[in-house]
């Protein structure tokens, strides 16, 4: 109600105060206490207060009086530099609403330290994107019910975000976003990982975003929770062409992992990450009517070289979506 309530105050020209518009900016980033953020529930109780009062600064910043891009954030904070950088890095990894959050650089002053947000958002665009993200969202989310299984709310979000959003424009400012998926709808894995998150956190899901390496090089995916296990779920390697899709990397398990993922010690901001199961999960006997599989695109299995989407030269042991004489086709790993 809040946010239609905005939305329609938006659309009407209607010009809000500064206080009105931080306010309703943290109406539609929910606190932790509210929605599951992996790394906030690893920290003792102290640092989750930090957390959260960081979290807080951050969505409250203002414009430059003086006009420019970087908007600096006073961070109340009292321990050292190394410990500042290494929270603001779990915090974006756990916040997908944070990529007014480019580029940071701590800088101390006293007994606090400044955080400088370098963006191209006033407090006004930026909930203007939130808005307009929420409407994606809701679109997305409109087939789940509140008696549908896990495993079918997370298919509704995996197969709704691949019909909405297309792989693409690398070196897009963000393309490594949710603006970049849900609003400008063209993404690289990074970008479809953290709209996934935010998908599965706006549904109550349990889901981590996850970063490191794939066979074909540095790569993003997302570990998802269902019925009490966690599962690999790789939006990129099931679409990325807007309606076309596949399930190779959704909900898969530890064996699946192993196969195709690398994982180095930098490569995620947590403590650990959750373990996987097993095996695959398995789907639920009864299919809702709400919910309808994706359309899949052929397979083929390449003898000879081709390019994927990005210009990458890809033969046998790839699989991706390819265009070849104006079709497209997913290749077999």
């Amino acid at each position: 109600m809040k946010t239609q309530l905005l939305l329609g105050l938006l659309c009407l020209h209607l010009t809000l105060s500064a206080a009105t518009v931080k306010d309703s900016i943290l109406a539609l980033v929910p606190g932790s206490d509210e929605v599951f953020r992996y790394g906030y529930n690893e920290l003792s109780p102290a640092d989750q207060a930090k957390y959260e009062a960081i979290l807080t600064a951050i969505l409250q910043f203002d414009a430059n009086k003086a006009g420019g891009i970087d908007h600096r954030v006073d961070i109340p904070w009292s321990s050292d530099m190394n410990a500042l950088t290494a929270m603001l890095r779990r915090m974006q990894t756990d916040v997908p609403q944070l990529w007014v959050l480019f580029n940071y650089i701590p800088r101390y002053n006293y007994d606090t330290y400044q955080a400088r947000i370098s963006t191209v958002n006033t407090p006004e665009s930026f909930l203007h994107d939130l808005l307009t993200i929420d409407t994606v969202f809701r679109k997305i989310t409109a087939p789940i019910t509140p008696d549908m299984s896990a495993y079918h709310k997370v298919k509704v979000l995996h197969d709704g975000f691949i019909a909405e959003v297309s792989y693409g424009n690398p070196s897009g400012a963000n393309a490594g976003n949710i603006k970049g998926a849900l609003i400008e709808k063209r993404a690289v894995c990074e970008g479809f990982s953290r709209a996934f998150l935010y998908l599965c956190q706006g549904v109550g899901i349990r889901c981590v975003y996850v970063s490191g390496s794939n066979t074909n090089g540095r790569h993003a995916w997302n570990h998802v929770e269902v019925d009490g296990k966690w599962y690999v779920v790789d939006l990129t390697a099931d679409g990325a062409f807007a309606g076309h899709c596949g399930y190779d990397g959704f909900l898969r398990g530890q064996t699946y992992f192993d196969e195709h993922y690398t994982i180095a010690d930098d490569d995620v901001p947590y403590n650990n990450l959750p373990t996987l199961s097993a095996t695959d999960c398995p789907e639920p006997a009864q299919q809702p009517t709400s919910v309808e599989t994706c359309s899949e695109v052929p397979m083929i299995d390449v003898t000879r070289p081709m390019f994927n989407v990005v210009g990458q030269r890809v033969g046998a042991n790839y699989r991706g979506i390819v265009i070849q004489n104006g079709r497209k086709y997913v290749l077999n790993r």
